[in-house]
């Protein structure tokens, strides 16, 4: 098998197989802070956005269907922080954007509608 085949399988089975998530582990706020509670995720309009177990990757995911509506890899995507662990910490939905906390003092802006990725930076 050709390396760029293998290279699509790869990422089609990450988008296609991603965890499932606990609903009971799902907030009705649209803030969770990962430290602090139970809750890894939130639901908004019929779509629920979790942290994998990994604490590295958020999904949305419809809730009817089940259907994963979009994946990213946020520390991937945005780099190893300076400070702190490579660890998703701190979600928050602002209009439909959704603020993600990683590391210590890092951020991540992520469009709620497509998962299109806005902004990554530190204070």
């Amino acid at each position: 098998m050709s390396l760029k085949l293998s290279f699509i399988l790869l990422i089609l089975a990450q988008i296609c197989f991603a965890q499932k998530y606990d609903t009971n582990k799902i907030s009705k706020n649209n803030i969770v802070n990962l430290l602090e509670s139970e809750f890894v995720g939130f639901e908004y309009h019929g779509v629920v956005y979790y942290v994998e177990n990994d604490l590295k990757s958020l999904i949305a995911v419809e809730k009817q269907t089940n259907k994963i509506k979009w994946k990213i890899d946020v520390i991937s995507a945005c780099g190893i922080p300076s400070e702190g662990k490579p660890e998703i910490r701190y979600l928050k939905l602002h209009k439909k954007n959704i603020h993600v906390i990683y590391g210590k003092h890092n951020e991540a802006v992520i469009e709620a509608d497509d998962g299109s990725l806005f902004l990554c930076g530190s204070d």
